[in-house]
């Protein structure tokens, strides 16, 4: 185990999926699929991640600090929902405020990706149904963005550190 000095390791998770985002995120735009082909391939990489977390303990992720744990698994599951999240986000693309949703996740992704574990850890507390916790922490994610992009512009990549 790490000392939970900041979570240090989950930050350097952070910053492989964030790299890896950016690198795929234009790449992934040049492909024109059917919405058959997006609902297929999400579904399948959804399919595929959930399945996996299942498989696997859950408590072996690096949210509770612990480097005992399989990261090929959380690497696996990280890629191929998010990967399927984008896919299936391509058939709602065309519905106004869905949209909207979207563009404002998808441009907060990096704040997201660093301030959820925390929002779940406290919510695990008092529920332990995934499906709430899972909604609650969408709808808590649109006001923290917000508050961390207002007031700590520096530390989510807002603003330049140096000028």
């Amino acid at each position: 185990d790490v000392l939970s000095y900041w979570f240090l390791n989950t930050s350097i998770f952070c910053s492989f999926y964030y790299f890896l985002g950016m690198y795929f995120k234009d790449r992934l735009k040049k492909y024109n699929t059917s919405k058959e082909t997006s609902l297929l391939v999400g579904a399948s990489l959804l399919a595929v991640c959930c399945a996996l977390y299942y498989w696997a303990d859950p408590y072996i992720f690096y949210r509770n600090n612990e480097l005992d744990g399989n990261y090929f698994v959380v690497v696996v599951c990280a890629i191929t929902g998010s990967l399927g999240i984008v896919y299936l986000s391509q058939l709602l693309i065309n519905c106004g405020i869905i949209k909207r949703a979207l563009l404002f996740y998808g441009q907060n992704s990096l704040i997201i990706l660093c301030v959820h574990l925390y929002l779940i850890k406290v919510l695990t507390q008092f529920s332990h149904v995934g499906w709430i916790n899972f909604l609650i922490t969408v709808v808590l994610m649109y006001p923290t963005c917000i508050i961390c992009r207002k007031y700590l512009p520096v530390v989510f990549g807002v603003k330049p550190l140096f000028k």
